[in-house]
Order: C-alpha cells, then structure tokens, then sequence
C-alpha cells in the first residue's frame, strides 16, 4: 500500500497544479499507517514538516521509514 502511495506521491511533486488537499490525503493515508506501527514518532513530525514546505515524496518516503 504504501508503495501505491509513493508513487502517487512523486505524481504529486512533478504536478504544477498539486492542490494541497490532495497532498494532505496521501500523506494522512502514509501518516495512519506509521502511527498505526507505533514506531518513529520524530520521523512522523518529520513528515509533517516535509508536507508544509511541499514535499509530499519526501514526506512519503519518511513515514514509510517510519512503519519500519
């Protein structure tokens, strides 16, 4: 799953019209998923921050390491 969501991720990042509410969706999926897992709280907040500045891969990518 969250393979499908990276990919949807970098889509995301290469688009010049991204809203952000999409952006937001694929990351809170990413995001329930880590918090599901328990693990890695700092790479949480780090994704968060990563979603603020507009990089939805990068912010993928950090929860994904986080269910690790």
């Amino acid at each position: 799953m969250l393979d499908g969501l990276a990919a949807t991720a970098t889509l995301l990042d290469r688009s010049k019209n991204e809203p952000y509410e999409a952006a937001d969706a694929v990351v809170s999926v990413a995001r329930d998923l880590a918090q599901k897992s328990g693990k890695r709280p700092d790479l949480q907040a780090l994704a968060d921050h990563e979603l603020a500045s507009g990089n939805i891969r990068k912010a993928v990518d950090l929860l994904t390491q986080a269910t690790r």
